[in-house]
């Protein structure tokens, strides 16, 4: 069964976020997209990489001056799907339900949830997701 049928357990505060970076450190490979996005985002990365981007997507959050996000976990003591939320990239999202997280984490692949037959990873990691955003900045 996967975990995203199950519901999420954990609000954590920004210390259990630090603990949760140094669990996911050695866990992986990772799937990550935005659920904005599609699965036209999504990359896989070790757990490094990954412990990475959750570290770098919780400063930019904290470095705000208005607003705070929140990471929600499967199970922190053993995670297997995160959420981060972001209500400054929220947009029409944002009401009196639970919106879209800005980015989803898991140790399963979220595609074949989608499709009856097992699809094999794109290979993506870290630095192919980091070149796609420094190209859609240049566009703009």
């Amino acid at each position: 069964m996967s975990n995203h049928s199950n519901p999420l357990t954990g609000l954590l505060t920004w210390e259990r976020v630090n603990e949760l970076i140094e669990k996911i450190k050695s866990m992986g490979p990772w799937y990550i997209h935005s659920p904005d996005k599609g699965m036209e985002s999504l990359f896989v990365s070790g757990g490094g990489e990954a412990a990475l981007f959750l570290t770098d997507r919780s400063e930019e959050i904290k470095s705000r001056k208005h607003g705070a996000g929140w990471v929600y976990v499967h199970t922190p003591e053993s995670p297997s799907w995160i959420k981060i939320y972001d209500p400054m990239k929220c947009g029409s999202s944002c009401s009196m339900t639970t919106p879209n997280a800005w980015w989803e984490m898991a140790l399963e692949d979220p595609r074949e949830s989608l499709s009856p037959e097992p699809q094999t990873p794109e290979k993506r990691g870290l630095a192919d997701w980091l070149t796609g955003k420094k190209k859609a900045r240049t566009k703009t």
